[in-house]
């Protein structure tokens, strides 16, 4: 959010139109007209030639056509954003073109028509495929890559509910797709498990712009949310710093946090009705792994981990053996990763 003209009301508002627009069924080409002609969209993009560039760029995966933005500027001539004391307010002027330029293969006059061209460009739907296949599918080799993309495009997707289906359910990524998951991956998906609840101001420390040490950030990650222009790289920043503030976080905000006072929202945890199960001795300990890696574990771990336990003499403090099984399972890679199927 490098623009002054932005803030997070705008974020706000685009998810709850986002959100809502899915939910009504609307096709993927209206939801992105609709953001397109947006008070939002121009917040960020607020010129007619950097607008109508970016639209071209960012939809439609055209990046060459110094030819046509600036008659496709000419559509949106009169399309407009008032300064700072007016509240960064998009105004749409009377002083409206009225020669026909050619843009994306199409005639158009206003800015209204420019944005139609690009929502119903054939270029698309291939492209928010693409998007999408580099984010799923991170480290295929491009022509990979590109077969996925035709596939899904071959299927004829018209909403994002089908385009994520397509995705999310096909024998590529079930069984094929190995990489790093991104922090919300391993982390909300691990706490949805284990009876995790959030401490009244978990999502502001964990969003914090400015880092810190006591609280690792997703900053601090490489993965700040709504920070980058065009959002995060597909790949999950693996360098000693970013994954050591990840791992801290998965291990000291989720794993071995528990928490101990129910009616204090400021602390949060795994609630003591997590370990509270009619299971003992190695079937606790395969439930622990399985609720955590979705699998149980093996001979090797059970003998460590056993071992542990006893010299803490948690025998029959179920807490405390979860809190000593979490800190070894923090520390495994699987947990950050996703793997085929072998």
């Amino acid at each position: 959010m490098e623009n002054d003209s932005v803030d997070y009301t705008d974020i706000q508002d685009i998810q709850f139109r986002l959100v809502k627009m899915m939910d009504e069924g609307k096709t993927i080409r209206e939801i992105v007209y609709e953001h397109m002609i947006s008070q939002e969209n121009w917040r960020r993009f607020r010129s007619p030639e950097d607008n109508t560039r970016e639209m071209i760029e960012i939809f439609l995966g055209l990046f060459d056509q110094d030819a046509e933005v600036p008659k496709a500027s000419i559509a949106c001539k009169n399309w407009s954003l008032t300064d700072d004391e007016q509240g960064y307010q998009l105004v749409i002027g009377f002083d409206e073109n009225t020669e026909p330029q050619e843009v994306l293969g199409a005639a158009i006059l206003s800015c209204y028509d420019f944005y139609q061209a690009v929502a119903q460009h054939p270029l698309l739907i291939p492209r928010v495929a693409s998007v999408l296949v580099d984010a799923f599918f991170v480290g295929y080799p491009p022509e990979n890559k590109a077969a996925l993309v035709n596939a899904i495009a071959a299927a004829g997707p018209t909403t994002f509910d089908q385009l994520f289906f397509i995705i999310l359910f096909s024998k590529e990524y079930l069984l094929n797709a190995e990489r790093p998951k991104e922090f919300e991956e391993t982390f909300f998906n691990t706490a949805g498990k284990i009876q995790w609840v959030a401490y009244e101001r978990f999502f502001v420390d964990l969003n914090s712009p400015f880092g810190g040490t006591t609280f690792p950030t997703l900053r601090n990650m490489g993965q700040a949310s709504l920070t980058y222009k065009l959002g995060r790289f597909p790949d999950v920043p693996l360098d000693s710093l970013s994954f050591s503030y990840y791992h801290k976080a998965v291990r000291e905000r989720l794993l071995i946090d528990r928490k101990t006072d129910a009616f204090n929202p400021a602390d949060g945890g795994w609630q003591k009705e997590f370990t509270n199960v009619a299971l003992q001795g190695d079937d606790f300990i395969h439930y622990l792994f399985l609720s955590v890696i979705s699998r149980k574990a093996t001979a090797d771990e059970l003998l460590v981990l056993n071992d542990a336990i006893v010299k803490r003499r948690y025998q029959t403090n179920k807490e405390g053996q979860a809190m000593i099984v979490f800190d070894y399972l923090s520390r495994l890679a699987e947990l950050y990763t996703f793997a085929a199927v072998r």
